[in-house]
């Protein structure tokens, strides 16, 4: 059922066709522009020498594109007791959101 095809619902002609894979994604994983976001509040880089001190902290992750699959081939059999997926991407694309923080010290000797 995920890899069959159906009509593109935004076609006006109806002869462009998506996968059932896709339009699942977008109405049960994806928000409103296509993405998913995933909330983070994790240190990548805290450090500090003689004059600064620096922290990188990740925020989000916003990936996009999940829904461009182009391709999917599913419980294929790999022997008597395997079996893989193997899906293809038109493209996915992640966006980061950081917060950097540099913190200058000095100090005045008089």
């Amino acid at each position: 059922m995920l890899r069959s095809q159906v009509p593109h619902p935004d076609s006006l002609s109806g002869g462009v066709e998506d996968y059932n894979i896709n339009i699942l994604l977008r109405k049960m994983v994806l928000n409103y522009n296509r993405s998913v976001d995933i909330p983070l509040s994790s240190i990548v880089f805290d450090g500090h020498d003689m004059l600064t001190e620096k922290n990188v902290n990740l925020n989000n992750i916003k990936l996009f594109g999940l829904d461009t699959i182009n391709m999917i081939d599913s419980l294929e059999s790999a022997g008597n007791y395997a079996l893989f997926n193997h899906f293809d991407w038109d493209h996915i694309y992640v966006k980061l959101d950081f917060n950097i923080t540099i913190n200058l010290q000095l100090r005045i000797i008089l």
